[in-house]
């Protein structure tokens, strides 16, 4: 019965049993049902071995194309696990088949192809995954960008720039993260201005490839974020700020401390905990006693990182009287990181 096959298959990937390729590749060939074909492609990806290439190169034709996408991802988890010199001739016979599905009629197999050529692609497939970015389909578009900045080299730059002008997130959330891999210095000012999205994972991307790309251009435009309403996006502007830093941005970082509204004022002083900056340890102290819990959290939290020994008596009497639970537990977390002096 090729159901107990592939339930079997699916418990040999999951153990890591090699032996069960042969018996998945040969349903690859023998069955009529394409889930059944699906599922044990799905399988052969988990195990990744190199005796299931040829099964998986006849399945990236199959007439399903659920099977045809699969196949290609279980491609892309063969070629990264095998030896590079061993078996490089297979290698590129893999990379000639996932460039063949890019030219596939259903948009999830040119996807799949996509994001396998991302995996294992080499700078001789840049040109044939740059020109998906004309694909009338919005996920393999996407897919391309990604698969540019993994594979690397400043050959698609222009293209990725292009991207950011499209009206599809997904497309420009990938065109910004592939930039941002591929540290574009011409991409610091379109991407500064994407920092003004109303899309808070745009904003977070856009962070990221910021940080990447370490322009110090780039740092008045991200303290600008720091009273971003979006904790999660605050936080990323006091670890991206690592990337721009230097002894002479002080001033601006500790600007950020008087600040009127509390989100600002937490994430500068959290920032500097994050960049370790000695020269600033009694300002930080001193938000230990802000009239705002957000601020004192961040403040709890900076003298950890900082390791401030002379903060372990105001810690302790946030971890025993502070009103927020959460100051008292990030107070308490400080603490235990500065060791002895702490408590």
């Amino acid at each position: 019965d090729p159901r107990v096959v592939v339930k079997a298959g699916e418990l040999a990937a999951a153990w890591g049993v090699t032996d069960a390729s042969k018996a998945l590749s040969g349903l690859l060939f023998t069955s009529a049902d394409p889930a059944i074909r699906f599922s044990a492609a799905v399988s052969l990806r988990t195990l990744a071995s190199p005796d299931s290439v040829g099964a998986l190169l006849e399945a990236s034709n199959d007439q399903a194309a659920m099977v045809r996408a699969e196949a290609c991802a279980a491609l892309a988890a063969v070629a990264m696990k095998t030896s590079e010199k061993s078996e490089k001739s297979e290698k590129s016979e893999i990379r000639g088949a996932l460039r063949a599905r890019l030219a596939d009629s259903a948009p999830v197999v040119r996807a799949a192809a996509t994001n396998a050529l991302g995996q294992v692609g080499t700078m001789e497939d840049v040109r044939v995954v740059v020109a998906r970015f004309e694909d009338p389909d919005v996920g393999v578009v996407a897919a391309a960008a990604r698969a540019t900045g993994e594979i690397g080299g400043n050959e698609a730059i222009p293209a990725l720039l292009q991207l950011l002008d499209s009206p599809d997130a997904p497309v420009e959330s990938a065109a910004v993260r592939a930039l941002g891999v591929l540290g574009a210095k011409p991409a610091v000012a379109p991407i500064i201005l994407l920092l003004a999205s109303p899309d808070q994972s745009l904003r977070m991307t856009g962070l990221e490839a910021l940080r990447r790309i370490g322009d110090p251009r780039a740092l008045e435009a991200v303290l600008d974020l720091a009273g971003d309403p979006d904790p999660a996006v605050s936080r990323r502007v006091a670890w991206a700020t690592a990337a721009f830093y230097d002894a002479g941005s002080l001033p601006k970082v500790l600007s950020l401390l008087g600040d009127p509204d509390a989100r600002v004022r937490a994430t500068g002083v959290l920032t500097l905990g994050f960049l370790s900056e000695q020269r600033a340890a009694a300002q930080v102290m001193a938000l230990l006693a802000d009239p705002d819990p957000i601020v004192r959290r961040a403040a709890a939290e900076a003298v950890g990182l900082l390791s401030v020994p002379e903060a372990s008596v105001p810690l302790s009497r946030l971890y025993t009287e502070d009103p927020d639970p959460a100051v008292r537990e990030i107070a308490h977390a400080s603490m235990e990181r500065l060791g002895p002096a702490g408590r």
